[in-house]
């Protein structure tokens, strides 16, 4: 009975320093992987754009444009199958929203505090929003045969004042696909760095801890530049196709 109310004791009061578990030494990188899409063919889509107050005079250039390209391509040989041509597309603009602000004179001194507060009423602005001209677009596709063709044309275009060049859309599957070696390569890329930190610590790099992919933002839109943000000319037409991973590995001392 002694032996049994000793036992119960020590387990009461067992040293509040007890042996905690050891903490798992991890290290965490980042690792990005890029695919370079470089086919033989090549499919590059071309935005015409004017902008004017009267929509016949934009669309007279653009048509002017659109004769210039036909021209150009049939000076390399394009035949008229490899251009798609889309439907030209108007857009009216409006004039940002002005406020205009007047200056108040009080003739009188103002104290600090609640006295001290001047409000304008609504009637001090005046909001106004102004059609300003219409933006007309035309949107078209060349594909071609031969990359060396695509510098030639790049060139002789720019020198017509045609700039709004992006790659075209490449097909989801295949996007996919390059986007999956583009990962491969990104945990490569993390292991890579771990290694080396290993090394340089004196430590050993252990398994595998976890393992996150990183969205980015461009990963996705690598499919082609939207309109809407102003794509300009390149001389490189290739897409390149990015993916990141943030990695944990187990350290061994």
């Amino acid at each position: 009975m002694k032996f049994l109310l000793l036992s119960l004791c020590c387990l009461i009061f067992l040293p509040s320093w007890a042996e905690e578990p050891q903490r798992e030494n991890i290290i965490e990188v980042m690792g990005d992987g890029v695919i370079m899409l470089s086919p033989d063919r090549m499919k590059v889509n071309l935005v015409l754009k004017e902008e004017s107050r009267h929509i016949g005079k934009a669309k007279m250039l653009i048509e002017q444009q659109s004769k210039q390209i036909e021209q150009i391509a049939a000076g390399l040989e394009i035949t008229g199958a490899s251009i798609q041509w889309q439907p030209v597309n108007i857009r009216p603009i409006y004039k940002d929203d002005a406020v205009q602000v007047h200056a108040l004179e009080v003739p009188h001194t103002l104290y600090q505090g609640q006295a001290a507060q001047v409000f304008l009423s609504a009637a001090a602005g005046n909001k106004n929003s102004e059609f300003e001209k219409f933006e007309l677009s035309r949107e078209l596709s060349i594909d071609f045969s031969d990359p060396g063709l695509y510098q030639q044309f790049l060139q002789r275009a720019l020198s017509h004042g045609i700039k709004h060049f992006f790659p075209a859309p490449i097909n989801p599957d295949e996007y996919r696909q390059y986007y999956q070696q583009a990962l491969d390569k990104a945990v490569v890329n993390a292991k890579t760095k771990a290694e080396h930190l290993a090394r340089q610590t004196g430590t050993k790099l252990g398994a595998l801890f976890s393992l996150r992919e990183v969205i980015l933002p461009n990963s996705i839109a690598g499919q082609g530049s939207a309109l809407s943000k102003g794509s300009t000319a390149s001389d490189d037409p290739r897409q390149e196709i990015r993916a990141r991973v943030i990695v944990s590995f187990r350290i061994i001392p």
